[in-house]
């Protein structure tokens, strides 16, 4: 939270304005579901709007929740349970004072009502079918304002699953002035043996029997001749290139703000977030405050997306491209790169921008917002400040205040006993006297 500065705006900027009164912006979840019970997510999911959508079996009646419970938090338990969109919604919208001392602090913070809604697209390995039908039901109970994709597929460039994802997100999310935002992907792996957890990834080693991971531009992953499979993109994140003032893709970096190894990047992805080692909330079975550690843009993802939502709320007369426009403009610290990206090789003569965007400012946003669309909920515009709205406005000169009332130390007060606001003077002075 500290890289992306989402604890200097809590601490800063927000203090006096949250938790909210009221959330109406509410978004969703698309994922493998959540668990409702977790210390840090009840009361953070609206579950009466969450949904299973899942043409392998899953259950509607389930609403979103996640269904298989975690053995364990290591990596290999993470593997077989549905534990992934509770991850992604702790990072989202954990509520830290739910009980749970050691807690996660989710960016949206405790909401009154729920800040989220979940839509279960079933398994890890999800159908394109079932997430956007996720995406309409976002649409449908009014929770499409910022939508959280942590997930994609490789599929030919221009094909049909792309441009369902296109037409699914423009109708549902874009039309709508709501925001998607989506994962960069974790690269695209070719060989014999990608599919088992030990895979061997040195053809050196295992001639016959190898992975290689390729990682690059999430619009034309295979624009490089050596790599196979040519007009290759990640969807839906390749749709930000073509969407741009409604779909963020979000590239990963580590705590040094150096690109993830494994992290896609490319002209489209105009933003990178935390995502290397992040601890968030897990169902594990017999435990109601499961946490696990795991690494991805899937988890770079909420971050973006929970700040989009927190600042909707905030800022509820900004538009959908008010939003996006702060989010980009304010993220100014360019990422490095490791030596496997050869950056040179995708990108000649260009600089890092044409990579990735910078990395996510929270508090920067914020007051990029604060002056393009006014001040925030519960505050008012006091010359060129914002103030509690119940805070009375300082004055210059008496020429602020009403024929009643004169400027003293730039507060205006009221002389001579006369009430003032419908309140009785405490004193009664002379216009003379306060004037000097």
């Amino acid at each position: 939270m500290r890289l992306s500065k989402i604890d200097a705006l809590w601490r800063e900027e927000l203090a006096d304005i949250v938790p909210l009164a009221e959330f109406p912006y509410k978004g969703t979840i698309v994922d493998d579901g959540v668990d409702f019970t977790h210390a840090d997510l009840a009361g953070q999911v609206d579950v009466g709007s969450s949904t299973t959508c899942s043409i392998d079996g899953g259950d509607p009646a389930t609403r979103g929740l996640a269904q298989v419970a975690c053995e364990g938090s290591s990596e290999a338990a993470m593997k077989s349970c549905d534990g992934h969109g509770s991850l992604v919604a702790g990072i989202m919208a954990g509520a830290w004072n739910n009980g749970d001392k050691g807690g996660i602090a989710g960016v949206v913070g405790p909401v009154r009502g729920g800040a989220v809604v979940s839509c279960n697209a079933g398994s890890r390995e999800r159908s394109f079918v079932d997430v956007v039908r996720c995406i309409a039901h976002a649409a449908a109970v009014n929770a499409s304002w910022v939508v959280n994709l942590s997930l994609g597929a490789y599929v030919p460039a221009g094909g049909a699953v792309e441009a369902c994802y296109a037409d699914a997100i423009k109708q549902h999310v874009c039309d709508r002035d709501g925001i998607a935002v989506t994962a960069a992907g974790n690269g695209r792996c070719v060989g014999r043996d990608c599919t088992t957890a030990t895979k061997c990834k040195n053809p050196q080693e295992c001639p016959s029997n190898y992975c290689v991971c390729y990682f690059g531009p999430v619009d034309h992953l295979d624009s490089d001749p050596e790599v196979p499979g040519g007009g290759v993109v990640h969807v839906p994140s390749s749709l930000a290139a073509s969407m741009p003032h409604c779909v963020i893709a979000v590239a990963a970096v580590d705590e040094n703000n150096m690109l993830a190894p494994f992290s896609n990047f490319g002209g489209g992805v105009r933003i990178v977030a935390p995502g290397v080692n992040i601890t968030s909330d897990l169902p594990v079975a017999g435990s109601a405050a499961g946490v696990g550690v795991i690494s991805g843009t899937s988890v770079a993802t909420p971050h973006v997306s929970g700040t989009a939502l927190l600042l909707r709320n905030v800022f509820p007369q900004a538009s959908a491209k008010d939003v996006v426009n702060c989010l980009l403009d304010s993220a100014n610290r360019m990422p490095s790169y490791p030596e496997p990206y050869e950056f040179a090789k995708w990108f000649p003569g260009k600089s890092y921008k044409d990579a990735t965007g910078g990395l996510l400012n929270a508090q920067a946003a914020f007051g990029c917002l604060q002056r393009r669309v006014g001040c925030p909920v519960t505050q008012k515009r006091c010359g060129s400040s914002c103030l509690p709205s119940a805070q009375p406005c300082p004055c210059s000169s008496s020429s602020d205040c009403t024929s009643d009332e004169t400027c003293v130390n730039s507060k205006c007060r009221c002389y001579n006993g006369v009430t003032s606001g419908g309140h009785k003077c405490v004193a009664s002075f002379t216009k003379a006297s306060i004037d000097i």
